[in-house]
């Protein structure tokens, strides 16, 4: 009776050899591999985080220009504040990846000032700068959970710790699941998406305007 070939042969394709991405959850010993300002093909600049573990398993964080689709003068008082909320989570979100990968003592002696900045370019460009290539080979400890997208991404909170080195004991440590965290996938109304992981598009930046339409959650614009 003829049988299966169960013998690993060249041809023989294993799932090790596709890329992977980190789930939702609390990780420990990740490293950042990228840090970069960009722009999309349709002109949307972004500042892009990407993370990943002793596998190749990766996870980022992308925050895109607040830009309203229609002149300040436009937009409602209520619209405006609304904005701002999001522009103000942005510079402390960064802020936390930024100061993580550096001592108490470092930043007291060079301290991380985001005040005098006129544009996302400008915020960006700063981050980067003052990161520099601290962040090469620092294992850190994460916070990843999902999006209201659907996607798994860490820093989603800006008045949570989601970052720490791996300096900080476990005993220690600062992260924590809170009540607010997306730890299961939420239900989307279009789930096309389904097969498509945002790890996919960071280092083709031209497409991410196809699936990031909506670059603020909730926002008029």
């Amino acid at each position: 009776m003829q049988q299966l070939d169960y013998n690993i042969t060249k041809d023989t394709k294993t799932a090790t050899e596709k890329s992977t991405y980190i789930g939702p959850g609390i990780h420990p010993n990740l490293k950042m591999i990228k840090a970069a300002f960009e722009t999309s093909k349709n002109g949307n600049d972004f500042l892009t985080f990407i993370i990943e573990n002793e596998r190749g398993d990766k996870i980022s964080r992308t925050e895109w220009e607040v830009s309203p689709k229609k002149p300040i003068n436009e937009l409602t008082a209520e619209d405006i504040e609304k904005a701002q909320k999001v522009v103000n989570g942005q510079k402390e979100k960064i802020k936390q990846i930024v100061e993580a990968y550096f001592t108490t003592e470092e930043l007291k002696n060079k301290p991380f000032i985001l005040e005098g900045i006129g544009s996302f370019k400008e915020l960006a460009e700063k981050a980067l700068q003052f990161l520099g290539n601290k962040y090469e080979n620092t294992p850190m400890r994460i916070k990843a959970v999902y999006d209201k997208k659907g996607w798994v991404t860490f820093g989603h909170s800006a008045w949570s710790v989601f970052i720490e080195p791996m300096t900080i004991t476990e005993e220690d440590s600062k992260i924590r699941i809170l009540p607010s965290d997306a730890m299961v996938r939420p239900a989307q109304p279009d789930d096309k998406k389904k097969e498509v992981n945002p790890e996919d598009i960071i280092d083709t930046p031209t497409m991410l305007d196809a699936l990031v339409a909506e670059k603020a959650d909730d926002l008029p614009f």
